[in-house]
């Protein structure tokens, strides 16, 4: 029988466990717990679609529908489902660390019935 390290989510030592169906459930069960109670919690992830209605031209103001914090790396802009990189592809606009709901599309338009998708993090 094939044994593994145990995984104890308290302070308990490490030791060898057989493998059988009841020790993978439990450890099944610890992971989904401390998946739930303690990642989850504390990740909260926003994802928000668009269909750009009207063509977004390159270097000027455009509002987002959520508020993001300027330079923390906390929001992720989508188009047509490709990631776009921030200070290539897009800037964010706003002093660093202030509230801001306004992004540019640096040097590209965006046009009419493209797919936008923010996710804030």
């Amino acid at each position: 029988m094939a044994e593994l390290d145990r995984i104890g989510w308290e302070d308990e030592p490490s030791e060898k466990t057989p493998i059988d169906s009841g020790n993978l459930k439990q450890m099944e069960n610890n992971t989904e717990k401390y998946v739930k109670e303690e990642i989850a919690e504390s990740l909260e992830i926003t994802r928000i679609t668009t269909i750009v209605d009207e063509e977004i031209k390159e270097n000027t103001d455009y509002t987002i529908s959520k508020s993001y914090t300027v330079g923390k790396n906390n929001l992720l802009v989508f188009f047509e489902g490709c990631l776009l990189k921030k200070d290539e592809n897009y800037i964010e606009v706003g002093e660093n660390n202030s509230t801001s709901t306004t992004i540019q599309f640096k040097d590209w338009d965006v046009p009419v019935g493209s797919k936008l998708e923010f996710i804030y993090k």
